[in-house]
């Protein structure tokens, strides 16, 4: 174990995702399930953290995905972008 693994146990830091990492857990579930909420996403694959410490992440990674093609992220029948959108936007494999 390295000096910041063990100061980061000690004083209580947890472990910093990527953004890679979250991206990687939503096309996870999504190739599973085709489409979900982001509140379903992040239920399913970061059952232990809390929402509101999480969405920011997941919100960013699923604006990567969209810009790459890979997701498209709806609300009702429009198309939106997942920064500006909550956690109740559906996201869908492109």
């Amino acid at each position: 174990m390295i000096w910041k693994d063990i100061l980061n146990r000690l004083v209580g830091f947890r472990r910093m995702r990527s953004t890679e990492d979250v991206q990687r857990a939503i096309l996870t579930y999504l190739h599973g399930h085709r489409e979900a909420t982001m509140a379903t996403i992040i239920a399913h694959m970061f059952p232990e953290e809390n929402e509101g410490t999480i969405l920011p992440e997941v919100l960013q990674a699923a604006q990567i995905l969209v810009n790459r093609r890979q997701l498209t992220a709806w609300r009702g029948a429009a198309t939106v972008d997942p920064v500006h959108a909550g956690a109740e936007t559906l996201l869908r494999l492109s």
